[in-house]
């Protein structure tokens, strides 16, 4: 199987850079890089009114494949 590398962003700078990347099939990514986000938001959060977390998966060429972002805008009305 091909090797992909999960790199995390939050807030625009980057946080990790995945060094080892994961074998998986390239249909398993997507759910991977959105399960992978969900899971580091709900960590987390709360912690203030705004935060953009964001994944890419680079392939073994370097080639970003992905990418996935989730946002949160909280304002009191």
């Amino acid at each position: 199987m091909p090797l992909y590398f999960f790199d995390v962003t939050d807030d625009g700078a980057v946080n990790h850079s995945d060094p080892l990347g994961t074998d998986m099939s390239k249909a398993d990514l997507a759910e991977e890089a959105v399960a992978m986000i969900v899971s580091i938001a709900s960590d987390r959060l709360p912690d203030g009114m705004t935060r953009v977390f964001a994944v890419s998966v680079r392939d073994d060429q370097n080639t970003v494949v992905f990418r996935a972002s989730l946002s949160l805008a909280a304002s009191w009305q």
